[in-house]
């Protein structure tokens, strides 16, 4: 199966997530894990389905992902 085009902003995602305190690092893990095998899908749904995260807090660790790096002129790579 082929790679998202916006893998390195998921991964930013559950990065971000996780330096804030909204998952915990045994649920960016089991997420990632799934996330890996659905390729298709992105991290958040994943996390979300999974209840590691809260469908309301989503919002936050997303608009993190896309402030960040045109914050510091560069991609989420």
């Amino acid at each position: 199966m082929a790679r998202r085009a916006d893998a390195p902003r998921d991964l930013l995602f559950g990065l971000l997530a996780l330096q804030n305190g909204m998952i915990d690092q045994a649920q960016l893990v089991a997420a990632f894990g799934a996330w890996t095998l659905a390729k298709d899908r992105p991290l958040a749904e994943v996390l979300v389905e999974k209840h590691a995260l809260d469908g309301s807090h989503r919002a936050l660790p997303e608009a993190l992902g896309y402030a960040h790096p045109n914050h510091h002129g560069a991609g989420p790579e």
